[in-house]
């Protein structure tokens, strides 16, 4: 254990202590929670109920160990959940900064130690959510001025946000400030539950305070359809992982095609994007039905999913270079897909991605499908 002393600041980082990752099948409870994250013997304690933080949103705050995070929350009125926040135990930092007091000093003068800048990226993960559209408000500002964290929105198989990384720290600015005390991301998360996200040192070392998780309201997108058992079996018993489409040629798993952003057809900033497709080229489209009520049918070697009045979006050539196998809609100065699929607020449509697979593999046919996702457009 270091003790050192830095003008009116004092420090005290305690030896990181590593833990395994736990796997959990969980049920969700109430779904949004505030977390205050440091030691347990901090002489700063825990923020009051009454303390709304950046989020606005007062309520009981959980006390959680950087050293062994795996445990159930309790919601804002204090009641157990099966909700669970995970990481490998990253030791924890007590930053006593004399311009903190109260609740501010509370949550932000005790945290994990995210290390020193230049290693790797830390991952952490909230574990059995309810369905819904969320937002995440992650404080990382170090109690040290020169220090500062990074925050970054994991996408792929953890999730998905339409917020860029962001970078936190500088002096206490006497409240919250977004890239100051907190970095803020919004996304959805489907049924399952799960999502994760990257933080780390943008230089200094970097600390993680605390999080609030806000939901706020019901999830505007679904995925069905999936060839990973759970609908109608996959043509050649090419079975992807969950969640996705029926497996191909080059990647196991199968494809998988998500929706990031806000689907609104005044504002729309959603994208589609897909991931895990042989580097040929794939197409988006559109219906206003699920086949056999989500189950799909067997097309190629894969699933078709969407049906009813059927619409192309766009085709776009698959990118090997920035993720597996991956093409995004809209992109290369597309029109936003709300436009270019005529939604209207309020409706509910559907969407697949099919893409080029002429391997020899599964059937005599030259192309699978994703799974399919439904989003109902916003005003």
């Amino acid at each position: 254990m270091v003790t050192h002393s830095k003008g009116p600041l004092m420090s005290l980082r305690s030896t990181c202590v590593a833990v395994a990752f736990f796997s959990f099948a969980l049920t969700a409870g109430a779904q949004s929670f505030n977390i205050d994250i440091g030691p347990p013997t901090s002489p700063f304690g825990v923020p009051s109920a009454s303390y709304a933080a950046a989020a606005n949103q007062p309520g009981v705050w959980n006390a959680v160990d950087a050293n062994n995070p795996a445990a159930p929350l309790v919601d804002l009125s204090g009641s157990p959940t099966s909700v669970v926040l995970t990481s490998a135990g990253h030791g924890n930092v007590i930053e006593n900064n004399l311009s903190t007091s109260g609740d501010d000093e509370a949550l932000l003068d005790d945290s994990a130690d995210l290390g020193s800048q230049g290693l790797n990226f830390q991952l952490w993960s909230f574990v059995g959510l309810s369905s819904g559209h969320y937002a995440l408000y992650t404080y990382a500002w170090p109690g040290d001025d020169l220090q500062s964290s990074i925050v970054s929105g994991v996408t792929g198989v953890c999730g998905n946000t339409p917020d860029p990384a962001q970078i936190v720290g500088g002096p206490w600015p006497g409240h919250h400030v977004q890239g100051q005390t907190y970095a803020l991301h919004h996304l959805d998360v489907p049924s399952g539950g799960s999502f994760c996200f990257r933080l780390g040192a943008s230089s200094g070392f970097g600390q993680l305070n605390g999080f609030q998780l806000v939901r706020e309201g019901p999830s505007l997108l679904a995925v069905f359809c999936s060839g990973d058992g759970t609908a109608t079996a996959c043509p050649c018993g090419n079975t992807g992982a969950e969640g996705r489409g029926c497996a191909n040629s080059v990647h196991p798993e199968g494809a998988s095609l998500w929706v990031t952003g806000h689907p609104s057809v005044s504002n729309d900033s959603a994208y589609f994007d897909a991931q895990w497709m042989p580097i040929t080229s794939a197409l988006l489209y559109q219906g206003t039905t699920q086949v056999a009520s989500g189950m799909g049918a067997a097309f190629g070697d894969g699933l078709r999913c969407v049906g009813g009045a059927v619409r192309r979006i766009s085709a776009h050539a698959v990118d090997g270079v920035n993720s597996p196998g991956s093409a995004r809609w809209p992109d290369n100065g597309d029109y936003p897909v709300s436009y270019l699929g005529g939604a209207t607020a309020g409706s509910t449509l559907h969407y697949q991605v099919w893409y080029r697979n002429a391997a020899a593999f599964c059937t005599s046919a030259t192309f699978n499908l994703s799974n399919g996702v439904t989003v109902t457009w916003g005003p």
